[in-house]
């Protein structure tokens, strides 16, 4: 049961395939299912056991990399031309992922060119004290361009915070020096315009808990300025 099937020695530096399956030659086509390469199993996987399993411990050069894939062919269709899929249609058992990425180092993954689409919501667990659950940096300093836009539909919000201990913010933003645009904007002018309702506001502030402290105010502005000349309303 230990015994192996096939073992490749590479000769010392060498540069070779070890293993090569050549479907150019006889134009191999395939069929639903079917793998140039096929590795199948039905027994029950041990701890740690792989199906498939690569590992490196040499200095690698950079631009090298232990798995790549190489699509250049035509695409068909709009949903053809994957250069990987993975489907996993197992009931989830506790921490179980599709999918699981441990980097100690480098980035876990990086998308160089190209959009990424989630069809389906994407959850971000950080534990304590371990940086911002989502960094969004955008590099474009001279452009327009927004580096998170959100677009919803529906009666719900698009974006919900709900801080969870008392002394947790829900928005923290810091101006940058010199700035001279709004920080925060509520624009009910864009668009077919804001018409609002009855007790709602463009910005609306709903409280209904004791306040704490006699100077506890709904809407607080503080400003140490010094305002220009016949500056009225500052």
């Amino acid at each position: 049961t230990a015994g192996g099937g096939f073992e490749y020695i590479a000769a010392a530096s060498g540069t070779g395939a070890g293993l090569l399956l050549d479907g150019t030659t006889g134009s191999w086509i395939g069929a639903d299912n079917t793998g140039l390469a096929w590795i199948t199993s039905d027994g029950v996987l041990a701890a740690g056991g792989n199906l498939l399993r690569v590992t490196s411990s040499g200095l690698n050069a950079a631009g090298s990399f232990l798995v790549e894939i190489e699509q250049t062919g035509k695409v068909v269709a709009a949903t053809d031309g994957i250069c990987l899929k993975i489907s996993e249609t197992a009931a989830a058992t506790a921490t179980s992922y599709a999918v699981c990425i441990a980097s100690t180092s480098n980035e876990a993954l990086h998308v160089d060119t190209g959009l990424s689409l989630f069809d389906e919501r994407v959850t971000i667990t950080l534990a304590d004290n371990t940086g911002p659950a989502l960094a969004i940096t955008n590099p474009d300093t001279t452009g327009n361009t927004n580096a998170a836009t959100i677009t919803p539909s529906g009666s719900g919000y698009g974006l919900y915070i709900a801080p969870q201990e008392a002394d947790t913010a829900g928005i923290g933003i810091v101006a940058a020096a010199a700035s001279t645009v709004p920080y925060v904007k509520l624009d009910g002018v864009t668009g077919t315009g804001y018409v609002g309702a009855a007790n709602i506001g463009l910005l609306h502030l709903a409280n209904d808990g004791a306040f704490a402290d006699v100077a506890a105010s709904m809407l607080y502005i503080g400003s140490s300025g010094i305002p220009q000349n016949d500056s009225r309303g500052h």
